[in-house]
């Protein structure tokens, strides 16, 4: 699971489809109720398309509460797979 020390989430190793469920039912309202969260993904080796989904979610729904997220630490893969899906311009 996620590794929480302050506003910092340390993402888990894998972020895909067995793992996205069980963290977006856990984190997902958590995450939102800071006013600035940082998602470190330098421990995180694979993301799938359900991990990037989560990521973007996540994005989204902090832009919508006006809340302060940064992503730090995406692997190339990752950066790689937001492209061919269309959606780097948005993490």
């Amino acid at each position: 699971m996620i590794e929480i020390n302050n506003n910092i989430w340390v993402m888990p190793s894998h972020l895909d489809a067995s793992t996205v469920p069980a963290i977006a039912k856990k984190y997902s309202k958590q995450v939102l109720s800071h006013n600035q969260c940082i998602l470190d993904f330098s421990k995180c080796h694979k993301v799938d398309s359900a991990g990037l989904a989560m990521i973007i979610e996540f994005i989204k729904q902090a832009k919508n509460k006006s809340i302060d997220l940064q992503i730090c630490d995406l692997s190339d893969d990752t950066i790689s797979l937001a492209k061919s899906h269309g959606v780097k311009d948005i993490i």
